[in-house]
């Protein structure tokens, strides 16, 4: 496996789009918007895009952002208890479920916090709330549920996870 800043855009599209298709998300086609609508711009306003390869084929991606740029969360932010002018957002992180369970998704979340940048104190996420396997990984790494917050996306119910970055 392989860290890239970068990969060929069309197969990281297909990849998000067919994870985005499968359990726990489970998506139909059409029921959400296309991973060529939303994707490059949301890496378009990252501070870090990453691409786990096996080979020249993307396995797993990253994607994180000042959550003040994300502007989808701002009616939350009180809720949250974080300080958004410090606080990374962890919007994607993935990984091909023929990959799964082989460290791919640790070493490229670790390697997202290596290059956050060193004002950032905090790193939230959000996952769905029936995702318990993606919970249990996120408190592996020292992420805490934030209670009482939830939202719902895509038509989904959605709790969030911080991690505070700095001491």
């Amino acid at each position: 496996m392989q860290l890239l800043p970068d990969a060929p855009e069309s197969a990281l599209l297909d990849l998000v789009e067919r994870i985005q298709q499968e359990p726990p998300y489970s998506y139909k086609p059409g029921e959400i918007r296309p991973a060529a609508d939303w994707f490059p711009p949301l890496v378009e306003k990252s501070h870090v895009a990453l691409v786990a390869t096996a080979g020249s084929r993307p396995v797993g991606y990253c994607v994180s952002l000042p959550v003040v740029t994300y502007g989808k969360l701002n009616d939350l932010l009180s809720q949250l208890a974080i300080e958004p002018e410090t606080t990374e957002y962890l919007a994607e992180l993935a990984v091909d479920s023929s990959v799964r369970r082989q460290g791919i998704a640790s070493a490229v979340l670790d390697r997202m916090r290596e290059l956050l940048p060193p004002t950032t104190t905090t790193v939230l996420l959000r996952t769905l709330t029936e995702n318990t396997t993606a919970i249990a990984f996120y408190q592996r790494h020292g992420y805490q549920v934030v209670d009482g917050v939830q939202q719902v996306w895509n038509g989904r119910q959605r709790l969030f996870l911080t991690r505070r970055n700095r001491s």
